[in-house]
């Protein structure tokens, strides 16, 4: 299974997303996983917020390198669910005629820290973390 996390400027949520899914695949020793990201309008070549790297490696995960790019068709293809963190992002991505089976956003959705203080990234987190679980106990 391919997993494609999507959030607006791909340098918060879904590098976020993507960097605690790869732990999680080594941690839970899930097999035939792999995962990528992408924004709807990212800052292309962006790499994440500094917040964003800061909470991540709280988590024992460095998401430095990830560097921002855009959804494409080539990515929706390869993508067997495609996360989003937005209902919104779900309305965007269907409008590119991904069907709906393959999109999943989180029940509560997952806010943009955007700008925010560290604080809100490190809430941010804890939703993505939350996600992720909920996710995987349904595969």
């Amino acid at each position: 299974m391919h997993i494609l996390f999507v959030c607006t400027g791909n340098i918060c949520r879904s590098p976020m997303a993507e960097g605690i899914m790869k732990k999680m695949i080594k941690d839970y020793n899930l097999k035939d996983i792999t995962c990528e990201s992408a924004g709807t309008y990212p800052l292309m070549g962006e790499h994440p917020s500094k917040y964003a790297i800061k909470v991540c490696k709280t988590q024992g995960v460095d998401i430095s390198a990830h560097t921002a790019r855009e959804i494409s068709p080539d990515l929706l293809s390869r993508a067997d669910v495609v996360f989003v963190m937005t209902l919104q992002q779900k309305i965007e991505i269907l409008k590119k005629g991904v069907p709906t089976g393959k999109i999943y956003v989180p029940s509560y959705g997952i806010p943009d820290p955007y700008g925010g203080s560290y604080r809100k990234y490190k809430a941010t987190l804890n939703l993505i973390i939350d996600g992720l679980k909920s996710f995987i106990s349904e595969l």
